[in-house]
């Protein structure tokens, strides 16, 4: 940390809301809310994509 700066940023990521509705299936017929592992209006940080033995995985919180 420097007093012209302030402290450096640990890190970045994307940040994003869930969905409250989504449409599924063949022409977007089925309604669901929010998504399987999180409720509606969730706010989630994504961090940046790693590769762990070849198999993209993405940490999320």
């Amino acid at each position: 940390m420097t007093d012209e700066t302030g402290p450096e940023p640990l890190g970045l990521c994307v940040v994003a809301n869930v969905a409250r509705q989504t449409s599924h299936g063949d022409g977007g017929l089925e309604i669901r809310t929010g998504l399987r592992h999180f409720a509606p209006g969730a706010k989630v940080w994504i961090a940046p994509l790693r590769w762990d033995g070849g198999s993209p995985s993405v940490p999320v919180a």
